[in-house]
């Protein structure tokens, strides 16, 4: 008999992660903007060699995604999280060490590059450094980026979307907003 766990990873893989993610973010009011970038850290170390590995593998890729959620938390929340949390989260399947190592493997292969620019870092310059004050009101803006950030938290779970820069993404939902 064939289990979830020996199919390849695919793109409801992804979703059920992201929305996990969202949830742990949203339960330790960590920022939403943290998950969009553990995803892209996350997507990018897929893309590379030792991450195609993975993708055979549904227990490693649940491992690579609390690791990247856990490492982004690390950089950009202002506490950190023990490996031993993610280890009790992921019911003791993974243990701390593993998440550890795990961390390395994917901070060599994307080459520890963990500040990627946003969808949202994008809405923020256009809205507040571009957009002269005479055009619009801090009300307008302020409704412009709310309805820009939830269009932009819907995206980051689509696996669709994960290969469009966050420039265009940002874009798109901003001008969606403005419609």
């Amino acid at each position: 008999a064939t289990t979830a766990l020996d199919t390849p990873v695919d793109a409801s893989c992804r979703f059920v992660m992201a929305k996990w993610c969202n949830e742990i973010a949203d339960f330790c009011q960590y920022k939403r903007e943290t998950v969009a970038i553990s995803m892209n850290c996350l997507d990018r170390f897929m893309s590379s060699p030792t991450g195609q590995e993975i993708l055979l593998d549904r227990n490693m890729y649940q491992l690579a995604a609390m690791t990247a959620l856990y490492s982004s938390v690390k950089i950009h929340e202002q506490e950190a999280m023990d490996p031993n949390l993610v280890s009790t989260l992921s019911r003791g399947v993974h243990t701390a060490a593993a998440v550890e190592a795990m961390e390395y493997k994917m901070l060599q292969a994307i080459q520890w590059r963990v500040n990627p620019p946003t969808a949202m870092s994008f809405v923020r310059m256009i809205i507040n450094d571009l957009v002269p004050d005479h055009l619009l009101s801090s009300y307008e803006k302020e409704t412009i980026l709310d309805i820009t950030r939830f269009q932009i938290e819907l995206t980051v779970n689509e696996y669709d979307l994960c290969s469009y820069n966050g420039s265009s993404i940002a874009l798109a939902c901003m001008l969606n907003a403005i419609d």
